[in-house]
């Protein structure tokens, strides 16, 4: 099975990129010299064939192809994931993006911590733990796990009251609703699959961030 990545300047389209009428700027054409002479001093075993525009990379892991804006990174067979995910990222350190129209897990957007929208999007999470913190008063975090291994931490800082089950029935229970209620302190209450309640009350909620979710192996 073949694995398909596309390297593009970060705040470009990939869509826009490929389309045939596309022509790189000499901006996007200088950056796109300086990634790929950042790419061969990493990787000295490596050279460019062809021009740093429309060319190929030798000796790369599996076949990088040069396309005017964007690089496109194709790898077959088993994929070592560290290696792949650690070429990545240094390419996100030099100022591009990974689309992975696979949705294997490389991708810089599904990779990215992003804040929790809605209370509504925890329903289905797994609940993992609970922390009390002293950290700029009484503090509660509690974490949880989408299915496609996504965590989810919560934060809610100055609660008044915190309702907490029998910690050992919330082991491996999942969210069905969320209730918030907004005041000058707010209450959240979550009732799990198994019919247990967690309420934090008087509170101020710091947000909830959903992180990266688990390559897929």
């Amino acid at each position: 099975m073949a694995l398909d990545l596309y390297l593009h300047p970060r705040k470009t389209i990939l869509d826009s990129l490929r389309a045939p009428d596309h022509a790189a700027t000499p901006a996007r054409q200088r950056a796109q010299r300086k990634a790929l002479d950042a790419l061969l001093a990493r990787h000295p075993e490596c050279t460019l064939v062809g021009d740093p525009l429309r060319g190929r990379v030798d000796g790369f892991m599996g076949e990088l192809t040069v396309h005017p804006g964007y690089l496109h990174w194709c790898l077959h067979g088993d994929v070592d994931t560290d290696a792949v995910q650690a070429l990545v990222e240094a390419f996100e350190a030099d100022g591009w993006t990974c689309t992975d129209p696979q949705d294997a897990g490389f991708g810089s957007e599904a990779r990215a911590d992003k804040r929790l929208a809605d209370w509504d999007e925890l329903i289905g999470a797994e609940f993992v733990g609970l922390a009390l913190q002293r950290d700029w008063g009484a503090r509660v975090v509690l974490d949880f796990q989408f299915a496609d291994g996504r965590p989810v931490r919560l934060d809610f800082m100055h609660f008044g009251a915190c309702q907490l089950p029998e910690l050992g029935t919330l082991l491996q229970a999942r969210l069905v609703s969320v209730t918030h209620e907004a005041g000058k302190f707010d209450s959240v209450s979550m009732v799990f699959d198994n019919g247990q309640r967690l309420a934090v009350e008087g509170c101020v909620p710091n947000g909830g961030v959903i992180g990266a979710r688990s390559r897929r192996r």
